[in-house]
């Protein structure tokens, strides 16, 4: 079933198929630069980047058109491979991956792979700024959520957020906030009401009013970060459904 009525099923399914020609595209260009030049070459790793945006995108089209987990899991997989094969990775763009993940039960710990995408964001900090040195240790929801995956438990007291709420999709202030209660439901209600602020609270992102646009870019708004957050804590669908904006179909019911 549909989940986003902002686009009728005549968008999506054209959407989904334009989608899916460009990330051909890119994905031919992209064995050709790697097979010509290497997999750390600067014009492999270009339309690496494009190729994980574009996957991205047809992801949250996907979800937005109705597509079940399954599906999701395959299009997630794509999204996966096109990380790891890149030389580092951003905090959201990390974050994301996590929360992902854990929303599809999908089994990201294998191989190592967390640890690979955790060194990736930290050697794409190092540029980040010349003052200051991040760390993905030192984050308090990169912590939380990776230690939900690996069912370990961390101390998370001394840890903050490392960027502010202008640049994660994961406020510092509620991940702190909702460690701080015992009651599901005072949490779910921490829960809403950070989501009637949510989409505003995004204005800049590339992706802001683009359901306002004429051409074909819109692919839905989705705080999957907050629905992992909320599943991390015991929520389930019954507290958080019919939120604007929040996958809550992919909790525990």
């Amino acid at each position: 079933m549909k989940r986003d009525i902002n686009r009728d099923d005549a968008y999506w399914n054209l959407y989904l198929h334009t989608q899916e020609a460009r990330i051909t595209k890119f994905r031919n260009a992209f064995n050709e630069a790697n097979v010509k030049h290497g997999i750390n070459d600067e014009k492999t790793q270009t339309f690496l980047m494009h190729l994980y945006n574009l996957y991205t995108e047809k992801f949250y089209a996907l979800y937005s058109a109705g597509a079940d987990t399954k599906k999701l899991c395959g299009e997630f997989e794509h999204i996966l491979l096109t990380a790891a094969d890149q030389q580092t990775l951003t905090y959201n763009m990390l974050q994301w991956l996590l929360s992902v993940s854990i929303l599809l039960r999908y089994e990201i710990n294998k191989s190592g792979l967390v640890d690979k995408l955790w060194k990736k964001t930290n050697d794409g900090f190092a540029g980040t700024d010349e003052d200051i040195v991040y760390n993905c240790a030192d984050d308090i929801w990169l912590n939380v959520l990776v230690s939900y995956i690996q069912q370990k438990a961390s101390i998370v007291e001394d840890k903050r957020i490392l960027f502010d709420e202008t640049e994660t999709l994961v406020h510092g202030e509620l991940v702190s906030s909702l460690l701080k209660l015992t009651s599901l439901e005072e949490k779910a209600v921490l829960i809403k009401k950070h989501m009637e602020h949510w989409y505003n609270t995004n204005k800049g992102r590339p992706w802001y009013d683009h359901h306002k646009r004429k051409d074909p870019v819109y692919v839905g708004y989705w705080a999957f970060e907050c629905a992992a957050l909320a599943k991390i804590h015991g929520i389930s669908s019954i507290h958080l459904k019919d939120i604007k904006y929040f996958p809550s179909d992919l909790l525990p019911t």
